[in-house]
């Protein structure tokens, strides 16, 4: 759980470099840091094309916008693994939720 640290785009990358090689990690919490934006989404998402371990990502209340929420979602049409995506409280537009929520992992 690495929810309420003050992540920023910089740690989201570095923890996107580390998910592309770790094969074990299911869950990772990144909810209520406020810093990550669509760079660290972007990041994220590239990870998540190869890594099939995570089951679990929360980004709930980060500073997401309709770019790094395109991004996650590309990603998830080549991603079988992952369970579930919280995207709550981000700043995607009601447009883009409508777009992406055909894939019911991602969750507003």
């Amino acid at each position: 759980n690495l929810s309420l640290n003050s992540i920023s785009d910089e740690g989201a990358k570095a923890l996107a470099e580390a998910l592309k090689v770790n094969m074990a990690l299911q869950e990772l919490d990144l909810s209520h840091n406020y810093y990550i934006s669509d760079e660290g989404a972007k990041a994220l998402a590239e990870a998540l094309k190869v890594n099939m371990a995570l089951q679990h990502l929360d980004l709930t209340l980060n500073k997401i916008s309709d770019e790094g929420a395109m991004a996650l979602a590309e990603a998830l049409k080549v991603n079988t693994a992952l369970r579930v995506l919280f995207l709550k409280w981000n700043k995607i537009s009601h447009a883009v939720k409508q777009q992406i929520s055909t894939d019911k992992r991602i969750q507003f």
